[in-house]
């Protein structure tokens, strides 16, 4: 199981500052996070969050922990972060959001705040989320109305036949 500590910024020049910010060292050295599972995302375009989901696709697996600071590291909008944090229930990668501010455990000045992420899945399953459906195949399943062998089959059917016939038995 392995730490990763995750923080989106809105410019180059908040990432370098938040680099060099003494509560990340510590936090890093409480969480036992090494400065190569640390990654500040400096994106330009606000809408894509393309380092975090590489970060959750290849980089992390099964078990691991995702550190993040702020919500909008998850995404921008509703819609972004409920993307990422399915992404991370189907890896049952856990979510842990730090709180700097609070003072409530001796975690370097601040609690982490854990995502119930099998309540999550339940709740994603149970509501039949279209982002857990697993089969992504466009057609339907079953035969098409209106097969050319219908008329066949149903003279077939009428004159006693079934599939489960019997053809030249030897009794």
């Amino acid at each position: 199981m392995t730490h990763f500590l995750y923080h989106q910024c809105k410019d180059s020049r908040e990432a370098e500052e938040f680099r060099d910010k003494a509560e990340v060292t510590e936090i890093r050295r409480t969480l036992l996070i090494s400065s190569g599972k640390t990654i500040i995302d400096s994106q330009l375009s606000p809408d894509t969050s393309d380092v975090l989901k590489q970060l959750i696709n290849r980089d992390m697996s099964k078990g691991d922990d995702l550190v993040i600071l702020d919500l909008n590291s998850l995404g921008r909008n509703s819609g972004m972060i409920q993307e990422n944090i399915i992404r991370c229930a189907k890896k049952s990668i856990c979510i842990h959001y730090y709180f700097p501010q609070k003072k409530l455990t001796p975690t370097a000045d601040g609690y982490i705040f854990t995502l119930p992420l099998p309540k999550i899945q339940n709740e994603c399953r149970r509501m039949n989320l279209a982002a857990l459906k697993t089969r992504n195949i466009t057609n339907p399943l079953g035969r098409k109305e209106g097969s050319k062998y219908r008329i066949k089959i149903e003279a077939a059917k009428r004159s006693g036949l079934t599939q489960s016939a019997q053809t030249g038995s030897s009794e």
